[in-house]
């Protein structure tokens, strides 16, 4: 009897497939795993052929779940550089619009700015 060993590739990142469309890839493989775990059990194989298929199987599915995790932490990660970046452009001393325009047109300026 013919065991195959197919092994998930890493996540490959890029601008045209988005982090969703790679987890449902990923879950999708999750699905056919698991009903490929649960046929084993009534297959003829070799009691020893089977749990080693199972060990094989179960390690696929958990590298599959530790690649989702990888691409919820990157997504993640992303999101909170996203939403630190304005804060750290005014700690670093980038100049607000509003300041640097009320200041080269003078003093009275900021008051009709903000009129």
């Amino acid at each position: 009897m013919k065991i195959s060993t197919t092994l998930a590739s890493p996540p490959a990142f890029s601008g045209t497939r988005s982090s969703s469309d790679e987890i449902g890839k990923l879950l999708g493989r999750i699905k056919e795993l698991t009903a490929e775990l649960k046929s084993l059990t009534s297959s003829d194989m070799d009691p020893k052929a089977k749990q080693d298929r199972a060990k094989l199987i179960q390690a696929q599915i958990k590298m599959l779940y530790a690649q989702i995790a990888a691409i919820q932490r990157e997504r993640q990660q992303a999101q909170q550089q996203a939403s630190t970046t304005p804060k750290e452009l005014v700690a670093t001393g980038a100049p607000d619009q509003k300041r640097t325009r009320a200041a080269t047109l003078g003093p009275g300026a900021l008051i009709d700015a903000q009129a």
